[in-house]
Formats: structure tokens, C-alpha cells, sequence
């Protein structure tokens, strides 16, 4: 399961910001809500696994509704640094740092930076081991 999930994300990397020209903390959220939509479909695959011998029908059910909830973003904010930025730029403002804070639907709360960088004109993530994805 966890195969197809990483070939859903490899998916993404690939067609998700073919088009971005927008400034790194917007590129930072619709990254992170494309990577959550990927996880929410491979919600799907579980009508494709057979229930463990050792789990209850109700369990089952239960372990999909959390996995969902694991999944679902309900809110996504751009943090500051020490400086009171959004973005922390280096080299001529061709790499750029943005810190974020998601708040899943089931309450858990995580705090991640993503790497960006410049290519052509367009932001493009530079940071594919985001901790958050990979739990």
C-alpha cells in the first residue's frame, strides 16, 4: 500500500507545478494540499485490502476514519521567522525557505519548511523529504 501511495506522490511531483509562477508561500500551500489530496485518494485503496484476521470489522472501519482524518487539512499558515518574514531568500533570491504549520482535521498539528527554488521564473519545491508526507 505504501508503494502505490509513494507512486501517487511521484505522480504529483511531476504535474503539480508545471505552471507556478506564484511567490514561495503560495507554492508551499498548494504543494501541501495536492501532496494531502494524493494521500486522501489512496483513501480508496483500502476498498482493494482485505481486512486483517485480527481486526474487527469496526476496527477496520475505524483505522480508515483515521487515516482520512490523518489526511484532511484544515488549515495550512505560513509562518514567520525571527524576523518577522514569510520567506527566508538566499542566493540573490533564487532559493528560498518557507516554514508552515497544518492543522489535520483530527487535531494533530505539525510544523515543516519546505525548500524552493527558482527556475525560469517559476517556484519549484527543491525539498521532496518533507517529514510530514512520509509519516
Amino acid at each position: 500500500m505504501k508503494k502505490l501511495l509513494y507512486l501517487s506522490l511521484l505522480t504529483v511531483f511531476c504535474f503539480s507545478f508545471t505552471s507556478c509562477s506564484d511567490s514561495p508561500e503560495s507554492v508551499t500551500k498548494k504543494y501541501i494540499k495536492d501532496m494531502c489530496e494524493v494521500q486522501m485518494a489512496s483513501e480508496r485503496l483500502f476498498d482493494y485490502v482485505a481486512k486483517p484476521d485480527d481486526m474487527s470489522n469496526d476496527e477496520f472501519k475505524e483505522a480508515k476514519k483515521k487515516f482520512v482524518e490523518g489526511c484532511t487539512i484544515k488549515d495550512i499558515e505560513i509562518l514567520k521567522n525571527e524576523e518577522g518574514k514569510n520567506v527566508e531568500y538566499e542566493d540573490n533570491e533564487s532559493k528560498a525557505k518557507v516554514r508552515f504549520k497544518i492543522t489535520f482535521k483530527n487535531g494533530k498539528v505539525e510544523e515543516e519548511s519546505l525548500k524552493l527554488v527558482k527556475q525560469n521564473g517559476s517556484w519549484k519545491v527543491d525539498d521532496y523529504s518533507s517529514r510530514f508526507l512520509l509519516r
